[in-house]
C-alpha cells in the first residue's frame, strides 16, 4: 500500500494506492457423470457455502457425490486521489476518483466455478461543514460504473445521494452517521434503486484505537454481478512499539 498527499495554502493533494494478492479455499462439487460441476462457494471470502435447490436444477449434479477443495488467487488494484479545497473556516469541499481492477486465475475458463475480472471507476464531490467544534454535516453526491469481463455480465451505471453527520461525543471518542440512496442503471436487468447508510464509532486508547462499523452498500462480487451487502466490522489497533502496531478485525458480511 503507498499514501502520499501535498499540501497548499487552501487546499491539499491526497493519493493512495494498493495492491493485493490473495489466496482463497473454494469447495467445487464433483459430478460423475461429466465434465461440468457446480460452485458451493459464492462468497468472495472463500468460505463454503450449501448447494442450492437452483445450482442443482441447472446443472443436474449431485449435492451428494463428493467434493474437493480448490485454491483460487485473487488480485485487487486500488487507486485513490482526491484533492480537498477549503471554502472557508468552516466548510470545504472534496472531489474523489477512485479505480479498481480484480482478477482471478479461473476467471473466464468456461465453466459455472469461473469467476469474472472487472473493472469500475467511481467519482464522488463531498460538501462539508463544520457545525460546531464538535459537529460536522457533509452533503456527497456520487457516481460509479461497474464493467465486468464476460458476455453475460452487463455494464452498469450508479448513482448515489449520501448525507452526513459527525460527532466528537468526548476527547478520545467519536460518531459519525451517514445514509442516502442509489439509482442503478444496467444493460440487463433496467432501473434499480436501494438504500445505503453507515454508521461508526471509535475510541482512541493510550496506545491505539477501537472501532466498530455497522454498513450497508453496493458493491460487486466475484461472479460479475453488484449486489447490497450487509455488513458488521469490529477492530482494534495497538502500538506495542514505536515500529510495531498489534491488530485485530472481525468482519462479517451478508
Amino acid at each position: 500500500e503507498l499514501s502520499a498527499s501535498r499540501l497548499f495554502e487552501r487546499s491539499s493533494l491526497n493519493l493512495r494506492s494498493s495492491f493485493r494478492r490473495q489466496d482463497l479455499l473454494r469447495n467445487t462439487a464433483i459430478i460423475d457423470d461429466g465434465p461440468s460441476s457446480t460452485d458451493q462457494a459464492a462468497a468472495d471470502s472463500g468460505e463454503a457455502q450449501e448447494t442450492d435447490l437452483a445450482d442443482d436444477l441447472l446443472t443436474g449434479s449431485d449435492p451428494d457425490s463428493g467434493s474437493v477443495e480448490r485454491q483460487v488467487r485473487r488480485k485487487t488494484i486500488r487507486v485513490q486521489p482526491s484533492f480537498n479545497y477549503q471554502l472557508s473556516e468552516r466548510s470545504s469541499v472534496t472531489l474523489g476518483y477512485s479505480f479498481q481492477d480484480q482478477s482471478y486465475d479461473d476467471s473466464g475458463s468456461g465453466t459455472l466455478n469461473s469467476q469474472d475480472d472487472f473493472q469500475s471507476h467511481a467519482g464522488t464531490v463531498r460538501l462539508q461543514r463544520q457545525m460546531t467544534l464538535a459537529d460536522a454535516a457533509w452533503l456527497e453526491v456520487g457516481y460509479s460504473r461497474y464493467e465486468p469481463d464476460g458476455i453475460f455480465n452487463p455494464d452498469s451505471d450508479t448513482w448515489s445521494g449520501i448525507l452526513g453527520w459527525r460527532r466528537a461525543l468526548s476527547e478520545r471518542m467519536n460518531m459519525e452517521v451517514s445514509a442516502g440512496g442509489r439509482r442503478t442503471d444496467s444493460d440487463f436487468s433496467g432501473t434499480d434503486t436501494g438504500f445505503l447508510f453507515n454508521a461508526r464509532v471509535n475510541r482512541q486508547t493510550e496506545r491505539g484505537s477501537l472501532f466498530t462499523i455497522v454498513s450497508r452498500t453496493f458493491q460487486p462480487n466475484a461472479y460479475g454481478e453488484e449486489v447490497t451487502v450487509d455488513r458488521l466490522r469490529l477492530g482494534m489497533n495497538q502500538r506495542i512499539s514505536e515500529r510495531m502496531v498489534f491488530q485485530v478485525h472481525r468482519d462479517d458480511a451478508h
